[in-house]
């Protein structure tokens, strides 16, 4: 039996009821606020995304810690295996009509990266969300919190309907064959450290440096680091005027391991409307450690 620790209190209550409409608007989108979670908690099932120690500590009431690693341990370049993942969801018990709804505290990486797996791998649209704010938020709002596991969940009747999109994965000749056509319309948004990019910090890498033609955009700089929250999407406009990225063009992102890239991918499709977006899922793990590559500083 879970143990809850009750912090929820007669303001807050108030101000969910105030707040129902706008909540029921959110289920559209990909990022949703505690309180729709609370309010649709019979139809959802909470992900945890952090460490299971944290987890242990506390946690949203009736989440499930996510067994999943951020990157396939015997391919560092790829995703992990599509046997794995569906073990996940069986073991998260669900079933084709749940909503997954990621959390962790470190400002979305691990729940961006769950977003970015699960959507590749098919889950639709529509079933998968992320917390925004995660746990940070969670606690400094004074949501009630659980510190045992939740009971063990139902097992599923079936899981979702997976339609996998590989081609949402770029891989390394596909980055070659990118910064290699001068006419390819392709877009290319690094969002490591500025030190990263502009090959000050070679992070373990054989060189330093970036992929040619590539955009700087830190994926720190579309949370608020007081609050772990995405900034607002009018903020988040303005950054893309300001790089001249185009909505109507195809982008790639990276980083070294291709998590702060599923990131920028999650706030680039869900919170800004683009269309096209893919990740380079082995990074600068793969691309600076071999040597037919071509780097810019």
């Amino acid at each position: 039996m879970a143990i809850f620790l009750r912090r929820t209190t007669p303001l807050r209550q108030l101000l969910r009821r105030g707040f129902a409409e706008k909540r029921s608007l959110l289920h559209s989108s990909a990022l949703v606020d505690p309180e729709w979670v609370l309010d649709h908690a019979a139809d959802v099932r909470v992900v945890d995304c952090g460490s299971p120690d944290g987890f242990h500590r506390g946690h949203v009431p009736g989440a499930k810690l996510f067994p999943m690693p951020t990157k396939d341990t015997q391919d560092p370049f790829g995703m992990i295996p599509k046997d794995y993942f569906l073990a996940c969801l069986e073991h998260l018990a669900v079933s084709a009509d749940t909503t997954l709804v990621f959390y962790d505290d470190q400002f979305g990486l691990n729940a961006t990266r769950a977003w970015w797996v699960s959507r590749v791998y098919g889950v639709p649209r529509g079933q998968i969300k992320v917390l925004d704010g995660g746990w940070q938020r969670w606690v400094q709002n004074d949501f009630e919190i659980a510190v045992t596991d939740a009971p063990v969940p139902v097992a599923p009747t079936g899981l979702p309907a997976l339609t996998p999109l590989p081609e949402r994965c770029v891989n390394l000749a596909g980055i070659k064959a990118i910064v290699q056509d001068a006419q390819s319309p392709m877009q290319i948004v690094d969002t490591r450290s500025d030190g990263e990019f502009t090959g000050v910090a070679a992070n373990g890498n054989a060189r330093p440096g970036r992929v040619p033609r590539a955009i700087h955009w830190e994926w720190r700089d579309t949370v608020d680091p007081n609050t772990g929250r995405f900034n607002p999407k009018a903020a988040l406009q303005t950054v893309v005027d300001d790089l001249g990225l185009r909505k109507d063009l195809p982008v790639v992102t990276y980083c070294q391991r291709a998590i702060r890239a599923a990131h920028m991918a999650f706030v680039l499709e869900e919170l800004l409307d683009f269309t096209d977006v893919r990740v380079y899922e082995g990074s600068m793990l793969e691309y600076l450690n071999d040597p037919s590559t071509e780097v810019a500083k």
